[in-house]
């Protein structure tokens, strides 16, 4: 989040108060400390407030998963189960959980389908985008493997 951003958000937050819906859509993978973070959504939350979260998830345990970590800058990957809790911890009740791995594995195969039509202009592009790139064989290789897992949890305050 830029400095922009956190400060248009600090401004919106003083101003509702609470919120209905908390968001967190891919992100929270980047995040050090889910824990605190789920705890502060928790209470920016109005009563019968939603959390709902999508997540890459599985165990650092498993090389694979540290090697999406690591090709996409995460900090660390964690299970469903382990996301669960830190929501529960946080003082919100776990309505709806599912695995869409499934249903996002395609993407990744499409992802690497552009990616290798389109490697010679790749190859002008700066390091970081180029390292992404490289990592989509990574992360596809994971989902199909079932290391990795792309995870839905809706909770509620």
């Amino acid at each position: 989040m830029s400095p922009k951003q956190a400060l248009l958000a600090k401004q919106n937050a003083r101003r509702t108060g609470t919120v209905d819906l908390v968001w967190t859509m891919e992100a929270s993978e980047h995040f050090r400390d889910k824990s605190r973070y789920f705890c502060n959504a928790a209470l920016s939350l109005r009563p019968a407030g939603r959390l709902l979260l999508t997540a890459w998830t599985g165990s650092m345990r498993n090389p694979g998963v540290g090697a999406v970590a690591n090709a996409l800058l995460c900090p660390s990957l964690q299970t469903t189960e382990v996301y669960q809790q830190q929501i529960e911890e946080a003082g919100l009740s776990i309505r709806y959980c599912e695995d869409l791995s499934r249903q996002v594995t395609r993407t990744w195969e499409i992802c690497l389908g552009r990616a290798h039509r389109l490697r010679a202009l790749i190859r002008m592009f700066p390091s970081e985008v180029r390292e992404f790139v490289h990592g989509i064989s990574t992360i596809l290789e994971a989902f199909r493997s079932g290391d990795l897992t792309y995870s839905i949890i809706l909770a509620e305050k």
